[in-house]
């Protein structure tokens, strides 16, 4: 029997990604003296199995049974549901947590959970970044402690907000991993900084607009937990979690000497700024020092005009350039892909086309790429709101008044391109023309997920989307989803 149980998942159809969050929640619990477990791929379970699950878990020592909403990607398409159950399952659920015991907590968090949370049977919400919120709701439940930045909202759900995670030491933080949550993975999620110094009009992150130095790790806290992940479990690749890893000097610096300080070389995927790198020569010969081998660009537009007003109106021709040196550099032991946005403020359906067709021809030489149709949302939806979400009709857009729009959260909208829906059916059309095409790759980040489920790195990085083998990927998924199973009942003695 557990103090706090955590339901997580990343809700990807191939592959496994592990999440790293509600892990440094538990890690932080336990390191105060609270018991906690952590339950993956939640979502792969149905309604029996978690009935069970939660009845060898939950006592009368159980504080709270929490879900994290970062990766459960319901939220706006109605009726909130933690775990994808249905919403009568998910009363069946809390039901018989509450039967087990009556003075249990529901807990929500994860970048989803919002101050307007209005669904009756959740207790708290957590907002941002939680490791000293759950502490201090764990210490209020158990013995009593004040619950600091804590406020009931209109619907009666007790929020905690601390969405900056003021109360604790990020700099100098430390985290290990435990066996059972390692669970055959070859790739994990490790945290270098958090925020990002720029804010574009179009982006929700939390912590926007920071300083360069701020919120990043030390040094020695990161070296302490790559070197223990290699030496328990022989981890040598990672997902950085780090809004833009490329921001600044200082950070590249201190981890090129992380780097040469370890007992092996890692390997790693990272979100970086495309016209940082065009903008700074010798970056990437770092970068790849470092160990990269994929990365994100976050692109979005093209057109002068529109990154202008976004905040990315860095030179075209000069990204593309930076694109075709890191290609013909380092062809495919660097995995490139770019993220675009269909709708932004002043650009055409003629400007959104020509950058498709320059990426189907190799004119711009992503190894992949993904179109999504911009997103409006009418409440608040995470942590934050974009500029664009909250002040929309100064970007010339108006909403389309529609009674069978059944999507609340968002704003279906229309400016004097297109509507929201030719936005949404434009995305998809330029996404299914780059899936079946001959020079699109399996992306990095699709490949870290891949490369859990056994597949080699120097596979995945050569292999055309088109060509791998997803059937057999979902008979992988299936055979890992049955071990985490197995493994999870063995623990709990079921």
């Amino acid at each position: 029997m557990y103090d706090v149980v955590i339901f997580t998942d990343t809700n990807q159809t191939h592959g496994v990604f592990k999440s790293i969050g509600s892990r440094k929640c538990s890690y932080i619990l336990q390191q105060a003296g609270f018991t906690c477990l952590v339950i993956d791929l939640a979502t792969h379970f149905s309604l029996e199995e978690l009935l069970i699950i939660v009845e060898k878990c939950v006592s009368d020592c159980t504080l709270f049974v929490g879900f994290s909403s970062t990766f459960i990607n319901n939220v706006t398409s109605g009726p909130y549901q933690l775990l994808n159950l249905g919403t009568e399952n998910e009363q069946v659920l809390v039901q018989q947590i509450k039967h087990l015991n009556k003075n249990c907590k529901i807990v929500l968090g994860g970048s989803q959970a919002t101050e307007s949370m209005s669904v009756k049977y959740i207790d708290y919400s957590i907002i941002g970044y939680a490791e000293f919120s759950v502490l201090s709701l764990a210490n209020h439940l158990k013995h009593g402690l004040p619950l600091e930045n804590s406020y009931k909202n209109i619907f009666g759900v007790i929020v905690v907000d601390d969405r900056y995670g003021k109360g604790y030491e990020f700099s100098s933080s430390m985290f290990a991993w435990s066996d059972f949550d390692i669970a055959e993975c070859k790739v994990l999620p490790i945290e270098i900084s958090r925020g990002c110094i720029f804010k574009c009009k179009f982006c929700s992150y939390p912590m926007n607009g920071k300083n360069q130095l701020d919120f990043m790790r030390s040094e020695e806290s990161i070296l302490a937990e790559m070197q223990d992940n290699y030496d328990r479990f022989g981890i040598y690749e990672y997902s950085f979690i780090d809004d833009t890893f490329n921001d600044n000097d200082f950070k590249l610096d201190m981890m090129l000497r992380v780097t040469r300080r370890l007992t092996f070389r890692p390997r790693f995927w990272a979100y970086l700024r495309l016209d940082l790198l065009a903008s700074r020569p010798g970056t990437i010969e770092k970068l790849y020092d470092i160990g990269l081998q994929s990365t994100y660009f976050g692109i979005e537009t093209l057109n002068r005009k529109t990154g202008m007003i976004i905040g990315k109106g860095y030179d075209r021709a000069k990204q593309i350039e930076a694109l075709c040196q890191i290609r013909n550099k380092y062809g495919n032991e660097i995995i490139t892909h770019g993220s675009f946005i269909v709708g932004l403020p002043e650009e055409s359906v003629e400007s959104v086309q020509n950058t498709h067709d320059m990426l189907m021809s190799g004119g711009i030489p992503l190894h992949s790429y993904i179109f999504s149709g911009l997103a409006i949302y009418k409440y608040v939806a995470s942590a934050n709101m974009s500029d664009i979400s909250k002040n929309y009709p100064q970007y010339g857009y108006e909403e389309i008044a529609d009674p069978n729009f059944k999507n609340l959260n968002l704003v279906k909208w229309k400016n004097d391109h297109m509507t929201s829906v030719d936005a949404n059916a434009l995305a998809k059309q330029f996404n299914t023309a780059g899936y079946s095409s001959g020079n699109f790759y399996i992306s990095g980040q699709a490949a870290t997920g891949l490369r859990n489920l056994g597949y080699s790195s120097e596979m995945l990085r050569n292999t055309k989307f088109n060509e791998f083998d997803w059937s057999d990927a979902t008979v992988r998924m299936d055979s890992y989803l049955g071990r985490y199973k197995e493994a999870l009942n063995k623990k709990l003695d079921i």
